[in-house]
């Protein structure tokens, strides 16, 4: 019986469960777009072993070269807008409507959840460095 109820608990504990809001965790680290894109391209190993870890959160500001929207789905691209590679920030749906008045060519400074690294070995569409469950955090008005 106390076995039932120990399930019992835990089970009701998992279905009730929430995900921490982004917005106001820590980062364990700062970066801009074009120096994490560029740490993945000379160490893609030594970056992983850095970077990969459950609910590693990390703060990256750069460039906005787009924004891509599929079925009410945003995805942010941050970097140098000479450069096909790209820190791809796929947002969170709560904070969608915070995109809304974003321009390409704007600073800014997104936090999210690392989500790996697609490398392009035939070096005619970019590597991407992704994250999710993205949220802006800042907004520069000169750039």
């Amino acid at each position: 019986m106390l076995l039932l109820l120990i399930a019992g608990i835990y089970i009701y504990k998992e279905y009730n469960r929430t995900l921490a809001d982004v917005k106001s965790l820590e980062p364990k680290y700062s970066t801009d777009a074009v120096s994490l894109i560029k740490e993945f391209e000379q160490n893609e190993t030594e970056a992983h072993k850095k970077y990969s870890g459950l609910n590693l959160v990390l703060s990256v500001n750069g460039v906005l070269k787009g924004i891509e929207t599929e079925n009410n789905n945003y995805t942010l691209l941050l970097g140098d807008t000479a450069a096909m590679s790209s820190v791809r920030c796929r947002m969170d749906s709560t904070y969608t409507n915070e995109i809304k008045n974003l321009n390409k060519g704007r600073m800014i400074t997104i936090k999210g959840y690392f989500n790996g690294y697609k490398a392009d070995d035939t070096g005619l569409v970019g590597s991407d460095v992704e994250l999710n469950r993205c949220v802006v955090t800042d907004k520069y008005e000169n750039n």
